[in-house]
């Protein structure tokens, strides 16, 4: 096989009236409201660079992972490991994606989305083909 059929495979499909300003929401189903979308958090220390006990302060490399459900977005082509499916970076620049506040940094800093940030789409359970005439 040449692949020449997988260039222009997309990752994720999203309607024309996707706005990535717009966050993700869910309705409750008991109250019938909308409610903001879940963003989890975690985070690895990986160095510590330095400590400064007369300031109070440190400085630290880390890691930071943000997982969220986005209903509007249909992926095509997952694999089962998270790693391989990462969007282009055309794709990337129209999704939404969490600012993030660092309001106990020294200059209350604020990021959108950092260029070195790696994007991937994790695979949630199985799926089957459909037959072709359907």
């Amino acid at each position: 096989e040449d692949s020449s059929d997988e260039k222009n495979c997309k990752l994720v499909l999203m309607e024309e009236n996707y706005n990535k300003n717009i966050a993700p929401f869910s309705v409750n189903s008991l109250t019938s409201k909308t409610e903001p979308v879940l963003v989890n958090v975690s985070s690895d220390v990986i160095d510590i660079l330095s400590i400064n006990e007369v300031d109070q302060t440190f400085k630290v490399k880390f890691r930071l992972v943000l997982s969220w459900y986005d209903f509007r977005l249909v992926f095509h082509n997952l694999k089962e490991s998270r790693i391989a499916n990462s969007p282009s970076y055309e794709e990337v620049q129209r999704l939404w994606i969490p600012n993030i506040i660092f309001d106990n940094t020294e200059n209350n800093d604020v990021v959108a989305i950092d260029p070195l940030a790696k994007i991937t789409v994790s695979r949630e359970g199985m799926f089957e083909l459909s037959d072709e005439t359907v």
